[in-house]
């Protein structure tokens, strides 16, 4: 693990959208296509705002939520729609989006289209105080079938804690990508972080399925 802690959020923002565009920029020259998981909320919005502006072959890179709630695209808790507001604009807007849910698209349809870009380029995940991942959390009843080696791509979960259902990529599908990033910012987090996102593989702190192999960015 790599953790990297910054004290400006425009330099923060800056950094990481650097750092992702070189790699995306990379993996288009040599595969012709690269494919991007990133989470909702509005922690990555300074990361999203500056790679929005960036000069890179957008039509070849594939944007994929790392999970969603089971709302209406117009709804103010939807993923895709804060994704499609912060990230899918200005150069960005030529990328394409799989969204997780949609009324009009099965699971199975979503799942395929998935498959098909694996193993995944770049995975950007943020991180709650409770240590989840996505919509791998550790107080979920179906996280033991997210986190199974026989996962499918997608996982329908409920969390008590939460209002609405969701929808997560499996630990799988995560933990393919060729490189990973994890965002979280607040004393608060960094705290539970380094009290137990160090257990390997702890299903009551998810973050630790990454922590090995994440470039952690940290903000104070």
């Amino acid at each position: 693990m790599n953790l990297i802690t910054y004290k400006n959020t425009s330099y923060w923002g800056q950094s990481v959208a650097i750092l992702i565009h070189s790699q995306l920029e990379y993996l288009i020259s040599k595969k012709g296509k690269a494919s991007l998981v990133v989470p909702g909320g509005t922690t990555p919005d300074p990361v999203f705002n500056a790679l929005s502006n960036m000069e890179l072959d957008w039509s070849k890179v594939i944007i994929i939520p790392s999970d969603e709630r089971c709302v209406p695209l117009d709804s103010k808790r939807s993923n895709e729609r804060m994704i499609r507001n912060s990230l899918l604009k200005n150069k960005a807007e030529g990328a394409r989006l799989i969204s997780l849910f949609q009324d009009q698209s099965s699971g199975e349809e979503t799942n395929k289209q998935i498959r098909l870009l694996l193993p995944l380029s770049i995975c950007l995940l943020g991180m709650g105080e409770d240590l989840h991942v996505a919509s791998l959390f550790p107080d979920s009843d179906e996280l033991s079938d997210a986190i199974a080696k026989d996962a499918p791509e997608t996982v329908c979960v409920s969390v008590p804690s939460q209002p609405e259902q969701r929808i997560t990529l499996s630990l799988n599908v995560l933990n393919s990508a060729q490189h990973t990033h994890l965002l979280f910012k607040g004393e608060t987090k960094l705290k539970v972080f380094m009290q137990r996102g160090h257990d390997h593989n702890n299903p009551l702190a998810p973050v630790s399925f990454f922590t090995r192999q994440a470039t952690v960015h940290y903000i104070e």
